[in-house]
């Protein structure tokens, strides 16, 4: 049980993007960036890729993607983990559309929501990208025990 990569979908916020590549570098989980259009800053040693489609392609060996989104149909404790993990994170303001996600192969992709006290409401993406290590790193542990 690993995670292999974590996927960025179009982030903008220059601070949410190096805050993450500082987490999954320490953790030693390769970060790749999906970018907008426009590309102000990417940090260094980062894949770019333009497309879901052109990201999926360079990927190997994943054996499950889990993306978070606040329209998931699952919840983290509802989730199975598999070996090769790759987490897929959307942008700040308008998260991943349905029709990319569909992009994604449907027998190996849990679309996963952190619950929310509002209706229509959504953690930072970092936040929700830490809540996913945690619950991982705490079962990954109680495995080994």
């Amino acid at each position: 049980m690993k995670i292999t990569h974590v996927i960025l979908y179009k982030l903008k916020n220059r601070r949410n993007i190096e805050d993450i590549v500082e987490i999954c570098r320490n953790l030693n989980i390769e970060v790749i960036y999906i970018a907008r259009d426009y590309v102000e800053h990417v940090p260094e040693n980062m894949k770019v890729f333009r497309s879901i489609e052109e990201c999926l392609r360079e990927i190997e060996n994943v054996d499950q993607y889990i993306i978070l989104e606040t329209y998931g149909n699952k919840y983290l404790p509802e989730i199975d983990f598999k070996n090769n993990i790759c987490i897929v994170v959307g942008a700040e303001d308008l998260g991943i559309p349905e029709k990319e996600i569909e992009k994604f192969p449907r027998e190996r992709t849990c679309i996963v929501k952190i619950p929310m006290g509002r209706y229509g409401s959504s953690y930072n993406v970092v936040t929700s990208l830490i809540m996913m290590l945690t619950e991982f790193l705490i079962r990954k542990m109680m495995k080994v025990s």
